[in-house]
């Protein structure tokens, strides 16, 4: 779903951190309204890893036929077209793999592709601030169904996939 130019200009107007776009297309309208109104919109680009959450379909957005978000493989472009874009600002990478995630092997594949895009867009010149790590741990809402592993093990992998890379995360 593309912004609306409505939304945009009020996001604009009240200051937001930034705007999470999911297509080049809504980078286009992001410009459009930013430089109408002689402002910068800070923008996190939303990457589809095409990782397997292992979790039910339904609540699995990171796979490439989920549709969410950019391609992996047009991430790169896609930075590109943004950076020539007037009123926007690239700051950051986000990305959401699923939900009720029961094992911590997707999301330690996930951020290991997330940190080399990350490092991939530093190096052509992208000032990457911030990345934005969406999928979250499952919850066992029946009894003896599986659980996922501990929050402390989740810290432990997103430490081990950014370390260095001095993101707020």
């Amino acid at each position: 779903m593309l912004f609306r130019s409505e939304e945009i200009a009020f996001g604009l107007d009240c200051g937001i951190m930034q705007f999470n776009a999911e297509s080049e297309e809504e980078l286009d309208v992001l410009s459009d309204v930013a430089t109408s109104k002689s402002k910068r919109a800070a923008v996190s680009l939303r990457i589809n890893p095409d990782v397997d959450a292992l979790t039910h379909a339904k609540i699995s957005t990171g796979r490439a036929e989920n549709k969410f978000g950019i391609a992996w493989h047009r991430a790169e472009a896609a930075y590109q077209h943004a950076s020539r874009l007037p009123g926007i600002d690239v700051t950051g990478v986000d990305a959401h793999i699923g939900s009720q995630i029961t094992q911590l092997g997707p999301f330690k594949q996930a951020f290991a592709k997330l940190a080399e895009l990350v490092r991939s867009l530093r190096a052509q010149g992208h000032k990457i601030s911030h990345i934005d790590l969406g999928g979250g741990l499952g919850v066992p809402y029946v009894a003896g169904s599986e659980a996922p592993p501990p929050p402390s093990a989740y810290g432990d992998i997103v430490q081990e996939a950014f370390a260095g890379l001095d993101v707020k995360l």
